[in-house]
């Protein structure tokens, strides 16, 4: 997991490029931007604003928020709309809009970019179908050899069921595939998937199907299927016959059987959500509309109040001051409420030349300060409402896609992508990523910018700009606040 935040009045500094030849230096070391862009050139160092801020952003952060932060690329989605329910607990539509976004890895080092409403359960939903649960050759093989030993059992237990209910047809084996989400592998295969998941009621109670040792270890089998037909008992018989010839692969089919469920699952709650699997409507802040259908679920786990508490707070701030002097020095000062000295200094030592693009602001001189202030401000956590097995409600869980990146195109079994590579990049953000999720917002009341240019000596008089943007008095479910930074999630960091 990693934290972001949203670039600073894009308007008035778009990136902002340090180019030095030389090694900059730190009076504490050196700096992540730094060591990356070390190792790329011994020689010519080039550090991006993005990161120079970054990096002072991460030490004015309380230690119960520390995360390692990017700056997200303009156009983001603007401010977050905070009060996330109304007072009968329907979803905010503006904050789902904003929490439901897709983050992927910036153009430039340092940065993240945010996409737009609903793009990450969309992708997550064409991401799921092109999982599948595979066993190896080697299990495979295994099964066969087993199923060999079985075939007299296997034959009874077919012929049983086609005597009592009638000949298996392509038909059946089509209404199956629709069902269950994969297709039989023959007769045998039908035979136990429908007395598993429909004889059981497991599948009308969207519950996982009786697994093999499940069925195999029953005393009395008859008694976990009460769906099962009159005419069942006899094949029900004949099943736990085969059962026990077979039991050696108990542990290959339940784990076949369960990942194949999942998946359809997993499938069925984000293209279909509904009030009984997690889904959620959502209520439109500008007219009250409640929407009349479902949307995927989502979670904020702070209440109203306490985020109301903390973005009324303006003694609460973090102040970032940046001194960029034309012999070739930039030094960051952070200031914070919590220590109203200085806390801490970033000096870079530019020895040789420095070039700072202002756009669209030229100024030509020589001596810059940028001075950021954030009032009131709080974390909140949010996340997709998460799969829950037992109930079968959520409909996010990365563990399928975390094992299909490992698994890639190994003869492995356990969960790989149909095809390699997969449609999305499942890497880490510093990698290219293009999957991530927001998991927090680092949000304040308002954001304060001032910019001081001209030669300066010892006092700074030569011109400033201050811009603020305080949260106005507006109807409670459009109540905004300024996001400072989101922590967010790839499918690598998933367990």
């Amino acid at each position: 997991c990693m934290i972001t935040i949203r670039k600073l009045i894009i308007f008035l500094l778009l990136p902002v490029i340090i180019c030095v030849n030389g090694i900059p230096k730190s009076l504490h070391g050196q700096t992540s931007a730094q060591a990356e862009y070390d190792t790329i050139n011994k020689n010519k160092i080039a550090v991006p604003f993005n990161c120079v801020l970054t990096e002072a952003i991460n030490k004015a952060i309380p230690y119960k928020y520390k995360y390692n932060i990017t700056l997200i690329s303009y156009p983001s989605q603007g401010n977050l709309m905070w009060y996330y329910q109304n007072i009968n607990g329907i979803f905010n539509q503006a904050t789902f809009d904003y929490i439901s976004a897709r983050i992927s890895a910036g153009y430039e080092p340092c940065l993240a970019q945010m996409s737009y409403s609903g793009t990450f359960p969309n992708a997550y939903s064409s991401v799921i179908p092109s999982i599948y649960y595979n066993l190896s050759s080697t299990d495979k093989q295994r099964i066969s050899n087993n199923e060999k030993n079985a075939q007299n059992e296997a034959n009874q237990l077919i012929n049983s069921y086609e005597n009592n209910f009638g000949a298996i047809s392509e038909k059946d084996f089509d209404n199956y595939d629709t069902i269950y989400g994969k297709y039989p592998q023959g007769k045998l295969d039908y035979i136990i998937g429908i007395i598993a998941g429909s004889w059981s009621g497991h599948d009308s109670s969207r519950l996982t199907p009786l697994s093999y040792s499940q069925m195999r270890k029953s005393p009395d089998l008859n008694a976990m299927l009460p769906n099962m037909p009159a005419k069942g008992a006899p094949v029900v018989e004949n099943l736990s016959v085969y059962l026990d010839k077979v039991s050696d692969n108990d542990a290959l089919f339940d784990s076949l059987s369960n990942g194949l469920w999942t998946i359809r699952q997993l499938k069925n709650n984000t293209w279909h959500p509904n009030d009984t699997n997690g889904g959620m409507k959502t209520v439109n802040p500008f007219t009250g509309a409640v929407s009349a259908g479902y949307q995927v679920g989502y979670q904020v786990a702070n209440s109203i109040s306490n985020i109301q508490n903390d973005l009324s707070n303006t003694n609460k701030y973090i102040d970032i001051t940046m001194h960029m002097t034309k012999t070739g020095n930039c030094e960051i000062v952070i200031v914070t409420s919590w220590n109203t000295g200085m806390i801490d200094t970033i000096t870079y030592s530019l020895p040789d030349s420095v070039y700072v693009d202002m756009y669209p602001i030229s100024t030509g001189m020589n001596d810059e300060i940028i001075e950021l202030l954030y009032g009131g401000f709080t974390m909140v956590s949010t996340s997709p409402a998460l799969w829950n097995d037992r109930t079968n409600t959520g409909w996010y869980f990365g563990y399928p896609i975390n094992q299909a990146i490992k698994n890639g195109t190994s003869d492995v079994t356990g969960y790989k992508f149909i095809s390699w590579p997969p449609a999305y990049d499942m890497s880490s953000l510093s990698d290219g990523g293009t999957f991530g999720y927001i998991t927090h917002l680092l949000i304040c009341n308002y954001e304060k910018m001032s910019i001081t240019m001209g030669d300066f000596g010892n006092n700074y008089t030569n011109g400033t700009s201050d811009i603020a943007f305080p949260v106005v008095s507006v109807p409670q479910m459009q109540q905004t606040a300024y996001v400072i930074g989101g922590d967010f999630c790839f499918p690598q960091s998933e367990k």
